[in-house]
């Protein structure tokens, strides 16, 4: 492939930055943004490295330029070693030439075809360095020059707007799952239940008032039909809306709802335990207190904007509270209250279906629950409920 001049470069930076917003999931994203860096620079190979949770070495790589004969022969991607673990630990540009004859060791696997140039960029999302833009032999040139190294650094830029909007939108479609899933059981225990329950009690009124025996049988059967439907009905929702797989204490659920919403919310929130939860919360209150804190990590992943969040339930001889503060954007200006003046979700407050179960939770169970602007900012929730609650 001949070099690209000057200005149709430019133009190609631009279709490649166009399309880099076009809507796609994170894995294809990712692949195009290699691939606009590899016809940009001229190269023969690009790769994407994802860093894993720590920050320090490699956890996936998307490649581009290698046949599936290469692919195979190599195997595993490198993780950080050579040039790799240079860029790792310099979280800034490198461009070198003659990348396979380092002193610090090859930067590809065994397999991969020489390597004559490296260049490699970081590829920051919401100023933290997300991965690293790979590039390696530069066609008709023996290295990679400050030009290729600028529009690389330039197409990184583009390429952490577009990683943070395609995983945004990740993020968002698997909230809208989740509150599909509550809702959906909302509506079954709401509606469908009462009206099967409804239907039964009408046919038992009419077997009180029937003088066929055959026909009182009949419909004694149907009542049994519909009782145990209402049971299978009520499953479905366990299984919906369940938080607490079985041989789990409250505090590994807990642990786990969190790990779970930490991709949702791009950040792992704190979480702090006081007193002695699993002897004192009882099965049904602990369903209950999940449930509440699934509403309140989505209500923060949906729209709180937060970058952080603390989690604290305090167990004590009457009650559990579980209170939730975020640091993100707080209440509606139009429906906040001051820190002092918390006051139940439902007097006179614009709030989400989410929040208004988060109440409904509590009241069923003789508690309360407020939402409120923090000190500093931000919000908190505050869900308690007393733990003699009979129902």
């Amino acid at each position: 492939m001949a070099p690209l001049a000057g200005g149709e470069r430019l133009r190609k930076l631009l279709d490649a930055v166009m399309s880099l917003g076009s809507g796609f999931d994170l894995p294809a994203t990712l692949e195009r943004i290699v691939t606009a860096a590899v016809e940009l620079t001229g190269s023969e190979y690009g790769a994407f490295g994802l860093l894993d949770e720590t920050g320090t070495r490699l956890d996936d790589f998307v490649l581009v330029g290698l046949d599936e004969e290469h692919r195979i022969a190599i195997g595993d991607p490198p993780i950080d070693a050579g040039v790799l673990g240079t860029l790792i630990a310099s979280r800034g540009p490198v461009r070198i030439g003659a990348a396979s004859d380092r002193p610090d060791g090859p930067s590809v696997p065994p397999h991969h075809p020489e390597v004559e140039s490296f260049l490699g960029v970081p590829v920051e999302v919401r100023q933290r360095v997300y991965g690293f833009l790979y590039l390696a032999d530069k066609q008709h040139a023996e290295e990679f020059d400050e030009r290729d190294e600028e529009l690389a650094v330039l197409l990184a830029k583009a390429a952490g707007l577009a990683i943070d909007n395609a995983t945004m939108r990740e993020r968002f479609a698997e909230v809208v799952v989740l509150e599909e899933r509550e809702r959906i059981a909302r509506e079954l225990h709401d509606v469908v239940i009462q009206r099967i329950y409804g239907v039964g009690l009408n046919l038992q009124a009419c077997i009180r008032v029937l003088d066929d025996p055959e026909l009182q049988s009949r419909l004694g059967a149907a009542v049994s039909d519909l009782d145990e439907t209402i049971d299978d009905i009520r499953s479905s929702i366990f299984e919906l809306h369940s938080t607490r797989p079985a041989n789990t204490t409250l505090r590994q659920a807990v642990e786990r709802l969190v790990l779970e919403y930490s991709r949702l919310l791009g950040f792992t929130p704190e979480v702090h335990f006081v007193g002695d939860l699993e002897s004192s919360v009882t099965a049904p209150t602990a369903e209950h207190l999940l449930l509440v804190l699934r509403e309140a990590l989505s209500n923060v992943a949906r729209h709180a904007h937060a970058r952080s969040a603390w989690l604290r339930i305090e167990a004590t001889a009457d009650h559990v509270e579980l209170t939730v503060t975020d640091d993100g954007v707080g209440p509606p200006q139009h429906a906040s209250v001051s820190p002092d003046e918390e006051r139940p979700l439902a007097r006179g407050r614009a709030v989400g279906q989410g929040l208004r179960n988060i109440e409904a939770r509590a009241e069923k169970l003789g508690g309360t629950s407020s939402f409120a602007p923090g000190p500093a900012g931000g919000s908190v929730l505050r869900w308690t409920v007393p733990l003699n609650w009979l129902y």
